[in-house]
């Protein structure tokens, strides 16, 4: 039987609607493959102490992340996210996001991604859907404009997600929350669903 309450559909990005981390893709895309490369040895001390447990990871991706956009300005950002995901959206890599658009969503469905990506590289991806889409991503701080290299809000991750969830639908324990996801980071967000999809 066809639920009465208002549902909402939260969405993982990464290795839910983007078969790979969209991390390191659009880094390598927008940076080049040797920056990255020179990225990834520059932050080798906050990667490895995330990798043994000894750092927590929301900060050693601040770290990893601020040392490529720091300086930039965010429309700068956000042109190069366009671009990204104009280069992805015709691969199999984002046939999640293409399989979206032939949903069939009520009229009154609200439709956010919930990810622990940045949102303009994420944002893009979703501009051409026939249907609105709210992003609840992790924000970068600028000063003016500028991006400081360090995040706005925490790493939306784990309980993280949950809660920016909330902040963003305050009536979701009112609603059918419809969740998908694919790692140990969805699982507090998929626990509070009415109905969780695992995707492997």
């Amino acid at each position: 039987m066809e639920t009465s309450r208002r549902r909402i559909f939260a969405y993982d990005f990464d290795g839910t609607l983007l078969a790979a981390d969209s991390l390191p893709l659009f880094l390598k895309y927008a940076f080049g493959r040797w920056r990255y490369c020179l990225g990834l040895l520059a932050c080798s001390p906050w990667l490895a102490g995330m990798k043994l447990h000894l750092l927590d990871s929301g900060k050693a991706k601040e770290r990893l992340v601020g040392y490529f956009v720091k300086g930039l300005t965010r429309d700068e950002l956000a042109m190069l996210g366009r671009a990204f995901a104009q280069s992805l959206l015709p691969q199999g890599v984002a046939r999640g996001i293409r399989e979206l658009a032939t949903v069939s969503f009520r009229d009154d469905d609200r439709l956010l991604i919930v990810t622990a990506s940045i949102r303009e590289w994420v944002e893009p991806f979703f501009a051409d859907l026939p249907f609105p889409v709210q992003i609840v991503a992790t924000e970068l701080e600028d000063d003016n404009g500028v991006l400081t290299g360090r995040f706005a809000t925490p790493n939306c991750k784990g309980a993280e997600k949950w809660r920016r969830l909330l902040e963003a639908a305050p009536d979701v324990e009112q609603c059918e929350l419809i969740a998908f996801g694919d790692s140990e980071g969805d699982r507090d967000l998929l626990s509070h669903a009415d109905r969780a999809v695992w995707l492997s």
